[in-house]
């Protein structure tokens, strides 16, 4: 994967453009999208395409995004298509600001093949006056066939904004009875731990899924750590998942390291990791290690970010290595803002 990010020296236009390749055995498909500023920065457009084989069928992607010139208005649209089997979707959609940016509504219709019919999208956002919550409706229509589908929440903050609560609802049709979603993240007053719950419950005949999470900083915030628990119905078992964040007392180094663990016949694949940047921070690397089960064997994967004395420009290259039977994957980009390059 290659791509270059170029700004115009006065930073009012960028172009961005990318390409992403396949070796022979795997056939090719290809990627490349263009980002575009005008001169007022009032228009935006992106667009993209990825092709597969004739062997894998023809999936291909375009899309684009465009503002108005007030930026009150961006419009969305966009065609996927596969092979013959899988017909053709098509997606548009219109977001809306108000005059005074408090509310937001977003429409958008999602066409699939004549089999699947048409699905349809509305939603607002709005925020109150004083910005401290923000609440969230919509609505997800399908064909007469499948009913409809509603969704609707509310993100508040506490006066000090050291508590934030969502609470939300999304319901299916008779049919698929109903799931409910609610959740509170709060931060001690010193801001030094976050915790975070949510349930999430499913009808009777597929059992109950409950999500609960902790965020903690050290003292000097030099550290963090996370849990969570992911608990299943009773023939899916549980998976818990942990994780280390430490810096070093310079900051000038990280080290992360975590694991997640399923039931007994999933093992237990691990991860750890090391982000260091140079004296004077014109240079990152990283590396990191994601062990499998011993069926599964390991992967390695390493990683250079370079930056120029004036930071005019930036380089970065990464390999991702497989075990023997897997062989192995390289990955390297480039990005350049006009200036002084370095070698």
């Amino acid at each position: 994967m290659g791509g270059t990010l170029k700004h115009s020296e006065d930073r009012s236009a960028g172009a961005m453009s990318g390409t992403l390749k396949h070796s022979e055995d795997r056939s090719a498909a290809s990627m490349s999208g263009t980002l575009k500023g005008s001169e007022h920065r009032s228009l935006a457009s992106m667009g993209g395409t990825l092709k597969h084989s004739e062997d894998r069928s023809a999936a291909s992607l375009s899309g684009t995004l465009k503002h108005s010139e007030d930026r009150s208005v961006a419009s969305m649209s966009g065609t996927l298509k596969h092979s013959k089997d899988r017909s053709v979707s098509s997606m548009s959609g219109t977001l809306t600001h108000s005059e005074d940016r408090g509310a937001a509504s977003l429409s958008g219709t999602l066409k699939r093949s004549e089999d699947r019919s048409a699905a349809s999208m509305s939603g607002t956002l709005k925020h109150s006056e004083d910005r401290s919550a923000a609440s969230m409706s919509g609505t997800l229509t399908y064909s007469e066939g499948r009913s409809a589908v509603s969704m609707s929440g509310t993100l508040k903050h506490s006066e000090d904004r050291s508590a934030a609560s969502l609470i939300g609802t999304f319901k299916h049709n008779e049919d698929r009875s109903a799931a409910s979603m609610s959740g509170k993240l709060k931060h001690s007053e010193d801001r030094s731990v976050a915790s975070m719950g949510g349930t999430l419950k499913h009808s009777e005949d597929r059992s109950a899924a409950c999500m609960s999470g902790t965020l903690k900083h050290s003292e000097d915030r030099s550290a963090s750590s996370m849990r969570g628990t992911l608990k299943h119905s009773e023939d899916r078992s549980a998976a818990s998942m942990r994780g280390t964040l430490k810096h070093s007392e310079d900051r000038s180094a990280a080290s992360m390291s975590g694991a997640l663990t399923h039931s007994e016949d999933r093992s237990v694949p691990s991860m750890s990791g090391t982000l260091k940047h140079s004296e004077d921070r014109s240079a990152a690397s990283m590396s990191g290690t994601l062990k499998h089960s011993e069926e599964r064997s390991a992967a390695s994967m390493s990683g250079s970010l370079n930056h120029c004395e004036d930071r005019s420009a930036a380089c970065m290259s990464g390999t991702l290595t497989h075990s023997e039977d897997r062989s192995a994957a390289s990955m390297s980009g480039t990005l350049s803002i006009p200036g002084p390059q370095c070698s």
